[in-house]
């Protein structure tokens, strides 16, 4: 893993925690995460959860109620 992969995973990580605990908008978050851009962002963020983050935002209680 390089060193800009482990930032990635890292931010998004941090992401994941944003959505969950607050009502920051994705453009507020990946500025807050030093993202280039919102679309970067969600690219970035879809590219290593399989998913959105609005779309994560919106369902993750859903999946953890179904575990």
């Amino acid at each position: 893993m390089t060193i800009t992969q482990f930032i990635r995973q890292r931010k998004v990580a941090v992401a994941k925690e944003l959505l969950i605990a607050c009502e920051s908008s994705t453009i507020e978050i990946s500025e807050l995460l030093s993202f280039s851009s919102q679309s970067y962002f969600i690219k970035t963020f879809k590219d290593l959860t399989g998913t959105t983050p609005q779309y994560f935002r919106e369902h993750f209680f859903d999946q953890h109620l179904h575990l």
